[in-house]
C-alpha cells in the first residue's frame, strides 16, 4: 500500500481541508492511504472521519517563530520513526521547508508543495511567513496550485501542476424541497437570504460584509444573513453586529456539515475576500445555482457559470448594498452539470490524484 503524508494546520472545515477530504473519500484506500500531520492541539472537524477512513493524525509544534528550532527537531524525530511514505504533500506551506529537509534525510524524495493562496496579509509576521513559504517552494520538487494566480504568487516561473479544487457536484445540486425544509427549521419564511461561508479572519473581510448587508437591510428589512464558519475574529464580528440595526437578522451558525443544504436555502452568496487562491465555496455556490456577489480579486478560474457571478470592487460598502438588493430576484437553475464538465468534480480529481500518487517512485 502507498502511504502519503498530508501536512496541514488543522483539519477544520475550510476550502483546502475539504479538498483533501474529497480526494481521500474517493480514492481507492486499499491502494493508497493518507496520514496527517497537524500543527494544533485543538480537535479538527474531520478528525473522526479520518480515523474511520484508516488515517492517522500526528500533532507537531506550531509554526510560531519561537518554535522553529523545536519544529525542525520534531520533524526529524517524526521521519526517523515514519520513513515509509511515498510522498510528503504539504498544504500548510510555511512549514514545508522543515518537512522536506527531514524527509530527504530518510530517503523520501517526492516533496510536494501545494499552493492554495494568492496573497498575504500585511505586517512583519506575514512577511516572515511569506519568506518561509518561499523556502518551502524552493525545497519542493513537485508543485501543485489551485489557480494560475496562486502559482504565480508562490512559484514565480517555476513549473507546476494545476489541480482544481473539487467538490461532490451531485451533493451541491439545488433542491427546492431541501430549501423549504431548511428555511422552515431556521424560521425564515418569505424573506430573502444572503449567505457567507468562511472562517472568521482578516482574509474573508467580515467587517465589510456586515456593513454592506446592514446598509441593504436599512432599505429592505426583509433580508437575512447566514454566516457559516468559526475563527479567531468571530467574537469581534459578533460585537460589531450587536450594534447594527440588522443584528437580529444576522445568524452565526458556526461550522456545519450540511453546507449544500444551506446554499439551497439561500438566495445570494457573498464573498468579499481580500485575497483567495481559488475559493472552493464559490464553486459550491455556483453548483447550487445561486447568484454570487464576489470581490474583484477573485481569480477568473473560479468563475465556472459566468451568469451567476458578479465581481465588484471593495471600495464602497454602499455599492455592495445596492448590488445585494439588485441580485435577489432570479429563477434558480440546475447548474451542477456545468461545474462537473468544467473539471471541478471531486470524484474525477480523486481519480487523477490516485494515478499521480501511484506513478511516483
Amino acid at each position: 500500500m502507498i502511504k502519503i503524508l498530508q501536512v496541514v494546520g488543522k483539519m477544520h472545515r475550510a476550502g483546502m481541508e475539504t479538498l483533501i477530504m474529497n480526494i481521500y473519500r474517493n480514492i481507492d484506500r486499499n491502494k493508497i492511504q493518507f496520514d496527517f500531520c497537524v500543527h494544533s492541539n485543538e480537535p479538527g472537524a474531520y478528525d473522526d472521519e479520518i480515523g474511520k477512513l484508516g488515517g492517522k493524525i500526528y500533532h507537531l509544534p506550531s509554526a510560531r517563530v519561537s518554535n522553529l528550532f523545536k519544529l525542525q527537531k520534531a520533524t526529524d524525530t517524526f521521519f526517523s520513526k515514519h520513513n515509509n511514505y511515498r510522498a510528503v504533500h504539504v498544504h500548510y506551506s510555511c512549514v514545508g521547508y522543515y518537512y522536506f529537509k527531514s524527509a530527504k534525510k530518510v530517503g523520501i524524495n517526492n516533496l510536494i508543495y501545494h499552493a492554495h493562496n494568492s496573497a498575504r496579509e500585511s505586517g512583519a509576521r506575514a512577511k516572515l511567513r511569506y519568506l518561509m513559504e518561499q523556502q518551502s517552494a524552493k525545497k519542493a520538487n513537485i508543485r501543485f496550485a489551485c489557480s494560475d494566480l496562486a502559482a504565480k504568487y508562490n512559484f514565480g516561473n517555476k513549473d507546476y501542476i494545476m489541480l482544481n479544487n473539487g467538490i461532490n457536484t451531485r451533493k451541491y445540486r439545488f433542491s427546492n424541497e431541501v430549501r423549504l425544509e431548511v428555511r422552515k427549521k431556521l424560521g425564515i419564511v418569505n424573506r430573502k437570504v444572503c449567505i457567507h461561508i468562511g472562517r472568521f479572519d482578516i482574509q474573508k473581510n467580515h467587517a465589510f460584509l456586515i456593513e454592506a448587508f446592514d446598509k441593504a437591510f436599512q432599505k429592505n428589512n426583509q433580508l437575512e444573513l447566514l454566516l457559516l464558519g468559526n475563527g479567531v475574529l468571530k467574537e469581534h464580528i459578533q460585537k460589531r453586529v450587536s450594534l447594527l440595526s440588522s443584528a437580529e437578522h444576522i445568524h452565526f451558525l458556526g461550522n456545519l456539515d450540511n453546507v449544500a443544504d444551506m446554499l439551497s436555502a439561500a438566495d445570494l452568496f457573498l464573498l468579499p475576500s481580500l485575497y483567495e487562491g481559488l475559493p472552493l465555496t464559490l464553486v459550491e455556490a455556483q453548483t447550487s445555482g445561486i447568484k454570487c456577489l464576489v470581490s474583484d480579486v477573485i481569480t477568473k478560474e473560479a468563475i465556472v457559470v459566468p451568469e451567476l457571478v458578479i465581481q465588484y470592487s471593495l471600495i464602497s460598502s454602499d455599492t455592495w448594498a445596492e448590488k445585494i438588493l439588485e441580485l435577489m430576484d432570479y429563477e434558480r437553475q440546475d447548474t451542477s452539470d456545468i461545474v462537473k464538465q468544467a473539471g471541478f468534480d471531486s470524484n474525477e480529481i480523486a481519480k487523477y490524484m490516485e494515478c499521480f500518487y501511484q506513478e511516483l517512485r
